[in-house]
């Protein structure tokens, strides 16, 4: 099945899908917009999405992010402690 590799990471894994990388490494900056595109959007559908994905992330996609995002799936319970 091809996909937009945007979805991908929309779908991703980690707390908000792809949109944690960004959380994790400083927020909506000029340098990790770029890295985004450099090893993603530039890519396309030239290779397989799963390994661009996990070369960006550092970790497999997952769907569950997205659906939570979506409301298709309560979110996990956090206690608040650490």
């Amino acid at each position: 099945m091809v996909r937009p590799a945007h979805i991908g990471v929309r779908a991703g894994g980690g707390g908000g899908g792809g949109i944690a990388d960004f959380k994790d490494h400083g927020g909506l900056t000029a340098a990790n917009g770029q890295r985004f595109r450099d090893m993603i959007l530039s890519r396309g559908n030239t290779e397989d999405l799963a390994k661009m994905y996990n070369a960006w992330r550092g970790q497999d996609p997952s769907i569950e992010p997205m659906l939570e995002n979506r409301g298709l799936k309560d979110a996990p319970k956090t206690t608040g402690k650490k």
